[in-house]
């Protein structure tokens, strides 16, 4: 079993296939994998396998927070010359005793886009989340494990 993961790993055409069928298909991999083609794994076998190997599943990744996603778009260069450049413009405009409107409007722009890019990026999320349920539910219902003659 293990040449076999090793021409996997390294193949060029098809060479696994060649040494599958050399050392007899189907029948190899069972015996490799320990496996009755008729019974499936045995019920113990099946709960060791899960310890050893793991559940087979990705990990539920969380979603990240609004706020989260509003400091990962303050977080662009753009946004952050921005940003610095409307803090000069307020301190000089104080200093000379005028109304800081330019420094004002460059920071309410700032917070415009960062709030739309961080809502659009919050929607994705859901909608990411929405997907992953859905691709999740139709994985279940393909699963097949096959446990003394019956489906588990």
């Amino acid at each position: 079993m293990i040449d076999c993961v090793k021409l996997c790993q390294t193949r060029e055409v098809c060479e696994e296939l060649d040494f599958l069928l050399e050392k007899g298909g189907a029948d190899y991999v069972t015996q490799g994998f320990k496996v009755d083609m008729n019974k499936g794994i045995s019920e113990d076998e099946v709960g060791s396998r899960s310890r050893k190997y793991g559940t087979n599943t990705f990990p539920v990744r969380p979603s990240k927070t609004f706020m989260t996603l509003v400091f990962e778009a303050l977080d662009d260069l753009t946004m952050q010359i921005l940003i610095v450049s409307a803090c000069i413009s307020i301190i000089i405009n104080l200093s000379f005793e005028e109304t800081p409107i330019e420094g004002a409007a460059i920071l309410s722009a700032v917070a415009a886009c960062t709030l739309v890019a961080a809502a659009n990026d919050f929607q994705k999320e859901k909608q990411f989340k929405q997907l992953q349920k859905v691709a999740e539910d139709k994985k279940k219902v393909s699963k097949l494990i096959l446990s003394n003659s019956q489906r588990l």
